[in-house]
């Protein structure tokens, strides 16, 4: 069968979601298909998704052991983690910077760093300006006011927080409704790529998080 990748450069968590369609049982095709075109994505196998798994982090420099450590173990636990991956790119309604602000700002507060990292190059590859990175890293306080009070949510919620009534009131002015569920989906799913490593015993001493690519 032929695999046929989105094209998106931000596609590790679309592929891999559709590893978890190879345990399903098949159904009996129907006259008339409701799935179109656009939503037809081949599953790749355990030997394409492994030669992905190892393209994607040559690509940005990014260790996916724990994520081949997974596969070895169990490709249908890999396969239930995978469904969840999309949950730190979905975005159709939150601006780009603050998908991103987002994003660097929970892994800050709950990654060794290579998650952070990764996300970095990714943010300055869609597009966001290196300034306003550097300002999340090194002095967050300075940020435009709607991208500062997203990183103070997406510490907040990090650090075990609920988020305060205000703060939400806030950014749902400020995002609208859409964008503020948008981003509260990212923070969750950005959470659980380091949560996988320390539930592996995976997790190693890393270099803190650089502009300097």
């Amino acid at each position: 069968m032929e695999l046929r990748l989105r094209p998106s450069l931000l596609a590790l968590p679309l592929l891999l979601a559709s590893c978890a369609s190879n345990s399903t049982a098949v159904e009996e095709p129907t006259e008339e298909p409701v799935v179109g075109p656009a939503e037809a994505v081949a599953a790749p196998s355990e030997a394409e998704t492994r030669a992905w798994l190892e393209d994607f982090g040559r690509r940005y420099a990014y260790d996916v052991g724990y994520l081949e450590q997974l596969l070895d173990l169990s490709p249908d636990a890999f396969g239930a983690f995978a469904s969840s991956m999309e949950l730190s790119e979905h975005r159709v309604h939150l601006p780009l910077d603050a998908h991103y602000v987002g994003l660097v700002g929970a892994l800050l507060a709950d990654d060794c760093g290579q998650c952070t990292q990764l996300t970095l190059r990714m943010a300055v590859e869609a597009g966001v300006e290196r300034s306003l990175l550097r300002q999340v890293l090194e002095d967050p306080e300075r940020l435009p006011p709607d991208l500062r009070l997203v990183h103070a949510y997406a510490t907040q919620v990090v650090g075990g927080q609920n988020a305060d009534a205000a703060t939400v009131a806030r950014l749902r002015a400020a995002l609208g409704d859409e964008g503020f569920a948008e981003l509260a989906v990212n923070v969750l799913g950005a959470r659980i790529y380091p949560g996988l490593r320390r539930a592996l015993g995976a997790e190693t001493a890393c270099a803190p998080p650089t502009l300097d690519f």
